[in-house]
C-alpha cells in the first residue's frame, strides 16, 4: 500500500491508494471474467467439434450402409441375370435336343 504526502497540506492522501486498490480489484475481476468467458467459448468449440464428428460418423455409416445395400442389390440382380441366361441356355439345349431326336 502506497501513501502519498500532499505537499500543500501535509496530510496523507488515501484516496489515491483506495483508487489504485479498486483498479487492481477491477483488473482481477476482469481477468477472472475473461478466463470464464474463454473457458465457456472453448467448451462450446469442443462440443461443436464433437457434434460435427458425430454427424460425420453417422453420415459415413449411412453412406457405408447405402453402398452395402447397393452392392447387395447389384449382386442379387447379377444372380438373377446369370440364372436367366443359364435358364435360356438350358431351354435352348433342351429344345435343340428334342428337335434332333424328332420329338418336335
Amino acid at each position: 500500500m502506497v501513501i502519498l504526502q500532499d505537499a500543500g497540506s501535509g496530510s496523507s492522501s488515501r484516496a489515491f491508494v483506495h483508487s489504485t486498490t479498486n483498479a487492481g480489484q477491477n483488473l482481477s475481476q476482469i481477468f477472472c471474467c475473461s478466463v470464464l468467458v474463454l473457458t465457456v467459448l472453448h467448451s462450446v468449440l469442443v462440443l461443436t467439434v464433437l457434434h460435427s464428428v458425430l454427424v460425420l460418423t453417422v453420415l459415413h455409416s449411412v453412406l457405408v450402409l447405402t453402398v452395402l445395400h447397393s452392392v447387395l442389390v447389384l449382386t442379387v440382380l447379377h444372380s438373377v441375370l446369370v440364372l436367366t441366361v443359364l435358364h435360356s441356355v438350358l431351354c435352348f439345349h433342351a429344345f435343340f435336343a428334342l428337335d434332333l431326336h424328332g420329338v418336335l
